[in-house]
Order: C-alpha cells, then structure tokens, then sequence
C-alpha cells in the first residue's frame, strides 16, 4: 500500500515555500495564521530580504512535514520572528535545533543536490532536493529550497 499523496494533491493544496538557510540565526514567517499561541512582542533589526527590517512581532510557527515514509508530523518553533514583507518563509536549521526539545537529535545534512533533515533524535528523515531553477550565490551557503511542509488552516 502506498501511503504517499499525489504530488500535485499534496503540494498544491496544503503548502507554501520555504526557505532553508543555513546561514541564518532566526527564523521568519510571513503569515500570521502560521502561528499558534499568544504573539509576543519585540524589537528586533534584522539584515536580509530587503535590507534591514524592524521585526515587532515573534512567537510560535506550526507547519507540518511528511518524512521519507509518507507520515506527517507537526512541528512547532517558538521565537519564531514574523515579517509580513518577506518573500517567503525562511526557515534557520540553527533556530529549528536550538528551539528544539531534542536540539541533539535534531539537524540537517547539506548534500551537493539535497538537504537531509533529521528530527526527534534523528529517527524522522526527510530527503529534499535543491530547488536548481533558484541562482545560489555558493559563497554565502544559502540553500534555497521549497515545499518541504504543509499547513492545514484550522
């Protein structure tokens, strides 16, 4: 039996890109449904997308991902920063294990052609491949990838 969605059912219905960056610190949602909880405040200047930007907003994405196997898990990262203006979500492997309960078991592996992420102490694995249509600059180690989760709004 095979427990995996059709491509064009899964990624046109229930998801949005995202960005891995494995050079950023902090991750970015631009979406305020992505969010669960109460929103904290903060005063935050980040330097990216758009040159600097002044971040008021921060608190918990939800987004869910399917590992190898078809099987969907949802994730949660506090301190997540919100920024309205980004061109996409932008996804930080350091923030993602370092807000992690299991910042050990959590983590990515970058390949010359995919990503491994590795999560809930390594035993959850999912394989994505680089998005080669997005220009990388290779000096600043920006991996650009998409479509790695879904989000069902509630």
């Amino acid at each position: 039996m095979n427990n995996q969605p059709e491509e064009k059912e899964y990624w046109e219905t229930e998801s949005y890109p995202i960005a891995i960056d494995s050079c950023c610190s902090v991750s970015i949602a631009k979406q305020r449904e992505d969010f669960v909880g109460n929103m904290q405040e903060c005063d935050i200047t980040i330097q990216g997308f758009s040159g600097k930007s002044k971040i008021t907003t921060k608190g918990t994405w939800k987004f869910k991902i399917r590992d190898d196997m078809g099987t969907e898990y949802e994730i949660l990262i506090p301190d997540m920063l919100i920024a309205t203006e980004a061109p996409y979500h932008l996804l930080s492997p350091q923030h993602w294990e370092q807000q992690s309960k299991d910042p050990d078991g959590t983590y990515f592996i970058i390949k010359k052609d995919k990503m491994i992420i590795k999560w809930h102490g390594g035993t959850f694995t999912r394989q994505v491949k680089l998005d080669k249509t997005i220009t990388v600059d290779s000096s600043a180690h920006h991996l650009p990838i998409r479509n790695i989760s879904t989000v069902k709004q509630q």
